[in-house]
């Protein structure tokens, strides 16, 4: 297991995403079977600055929307996009695979470009880095394994009659042996890239090496303009709006109000960002980390703590009243889910007919109160856990 400083992997993610939301929790620290001393002067401190912050305010995260350009959310200050992640995985940072770490992974490209051949790198930590890792050594398996493959054939064509001799089936038999050792070490995590591994891929680029465009940004050695922005989806600027935790800077209307923003929205995507937000609220308030699922074919993912922790357990497809998909789309989506170790949960959202008087009376009524918490009292859920049938397992 990695190490940063005295601290283990778990340990490390535990400080560096304390918490679920991107609030001081009252009592957060206090556990269920005792009661530490250290966790009760937490609690102690963080309830004092709960009701400190209550009663003076506090800092608002800015968010800028502008329709007329791409129509979404973001968050430019850096350090209000570091928050923001780390207290509770929201948004996406636009240049990276999730968290916003554009800026670090630069300044190492250019410390490793400067120091190249100094023996001085130092091992990251970015998920992009680790993907790109992943894809490297796979690209060595299989450049071994064609390497094999080519073997083979060109035994076969020089055996004599079909046999092949005792001595070539040896070298094939160890070869075999290198190629699943390769492969097993591949998947434990063993295998370590050095100057000697053979790579035969014009695939693969030196990765240390700056791009005529990177220049673009460098200011110098140690700074470089921050280009990338964090962009939350709506459901997450409206939670957060719910929370007021961010001030939203709407086509030029600074800090629009939630009941505005909500009605803003509408009139873009109409009443279907209400079932969206229904289900998103649902699982928000069961302590889920919920995630965008469009890459798994599904409306939402929950992580039960966060992606640096474990990968997401549950993909979230929502059924509505008037849905149109058959059994057979169900069961593309589950095989999908099912692919990459994920349960299929069909989340059935019961709501009034939106082109109802009732439901324009009961809109009306939240334009007006602004109670939030009443509308999404007229909309109820029903989940079903979705499995594949597999008849090989389930026969007699």
């Amino acid at each position: 297991m990695s190490k940063f400083g005295n601290l283990n992997k778990r340990e490390y993610y535990n400080l560096k995403h304390p918490s679920p939301l991107p609030i001081i929790i009252p009592l957060s620290y206090i556990s269920n079977k005792y009661y530490k001393p250290i966790e009760i002067l937490n609690s102690i401190y963080d309830t004092l600055c709960h009701f400190i912050i209550n009663i003076s305010g506090h800092a608002y995260i800015d968010v800028i929307f502008d329709s007329k350009l791409d129509s979404s959310f973001k968050i430019t200050d850096y350090n209000d996009m570091i928050f923001i992640w780390n207290n509770g995985f929201y948004g996406k940072g636009n240049l990276s695979r999730s968290e916003p770490t554009f800026e670090k992974r630069m300044l190492q490209k250019i410390n490793d470009y400067l120091n190249n051949d100094k023996n001085t790198k130092q091992d990251t930590t970015f998920s992009e880095e680790i993907t790109k890792n992943r894809r490297y050594l796979r690209e060595i398996w299989k450049n071994e394994r064609i390497s094999l493959i080519k073997l083979e054939k060109d035994i076969k064509i020089n055996s004599i009659n079909g046999e092949i001799s005792i001595l070539d089936k040896e070298k094939l038999e160890i070869e075999r042996e290198k190629l699943s050792k390769l492969k097993d070490d591949l998947i434990k995590g063993n295998v370590r890239i050095d100057s000697n591994t053979p790579i035969n891929s014009d695939s693969i680029k030196n990765r240390n090496t700056l791009r005529i465009e990177d220049y673009d940004i460098i200011i110098d050695s140690n700074n470089i303009k921050n280009i990338e922005y964090l962009q939350l989806d709506n459901c997450e600027t409206i939670y957060l709006k719910q929370l007021n935790m961010i001030r939203i800077n709407f086509d030029n209307i600074p800090d629009i109000s939630l009941t505005n923003l909500l009605k803003n929205l509408i009139e873009i995507y109409d009443f279907e960002l209400l079932l969206n937000y229904v289900v998103y609220y649902h699982y928000k308030t069961l302590g889920w980390c919920v995630k965008n699922g469009l890459k798994f074919s599904c409306d939402y993912i929950l992580y039960q703590r966060g992606p640096p922790f474990s990968h997401a357990e549950f993909s979230i497809k929502i059924v509505t009243n008037e849905e149109t998909d058959s059994l057979i789309d169900y069961s593309a989506i589950s095989r999908v889910v099912s692919g990459v170790k994920k349960n299929l949960i069909l989340c059935f959202v019961n709501h009034p007919n939106f082109n109802s008087s009732q439901w324009l009376n009961i809109w009306n009524n939240y334009l007006i109160d602004g109670d939030l918490i009443s509308l999404l009292n007229n909309f109820s859920i029903n989940e079903i856990n979705w499995k594949r049938w597999t008849p090989s397992r389930t026969r007699m």
